[in-house]
């Protein structure tokens, strides 16, 4: 990942962990995907790999699950707030059955945590992510096999944001 890409990336990520979420924004969410959700049984298999959220971090690198990063969208309510933002293809993240959230920029790569995150209701469709620059609280959008997405309306004074990420082509590495 280039450096321009990176900067771009933690400024979104800033933008979306500094703000409030809104808990009520089923109804707010225009313009992010949505699709299947799998049955609630599936969720922790689906998103991490593993049945067992309570498992240690995995020491066999060919059973942690990861995804392809597909795009981080932050669509903005008013031009005087700033300026919608999109990054795209930034690498592959993969949600560790312990909690812990890492990335890498290929595959085969070093995966590096970035923090961590957690189921947030116990229905699995709400889930928290927080790395170094503070905590966000998610949506769940589209959880199967092939696709991940969890979006969030991220508000600070008079602003307000429609923020979401969207990760594919999960592989097993």
């Amino acid at each position: 990942m280039n450096l321009k890409k990176l900067l771009t990336l933690l400024v979104v990520s800033f933008f979306v962990v500094s703000c409030s979420s809104d808990d009520d924004i089923a109804g707010d969410l225009a313009g992010v995907p949505k699709g299947e959700i799998v049955e609630l049984a599936l969720r922790n298999i689906t998103l991490t790999g593993s049945d067992d959220l309570n498992a240690p971090r995995n020491t066999d690198t060919s059973s942690q699950k990861w995804w392809t990063h597909v795009i981080s969208s932050a669509t903005i309510n008013r031009e005087e707030c700033g300026d919608d933002s999109e990054i795209k293809n930034s690498g592959y993240f993969a949600f560790y059955p312990n909690g812990d959230y890492y990335a890498k920029t290929s595959k085969g790569g070093t995966a590096i945590r970035q923090g961590s995150w957690s189921w947030t209701s116990s229905s699995k469709d709400k889930i928290t992510v927080s790395t170094q620059l503070g905590t966000a609280n998610f949506s769940v959008t589209y959880l199967n096999d092939n696709n991940v997405v969890y979006a969030s309306v991220q508000s600070e004074g008079g602003c307000s944001a429609t923020t979401y990420e969207q990760f594919n082509d999960p592989f097993f590495e």
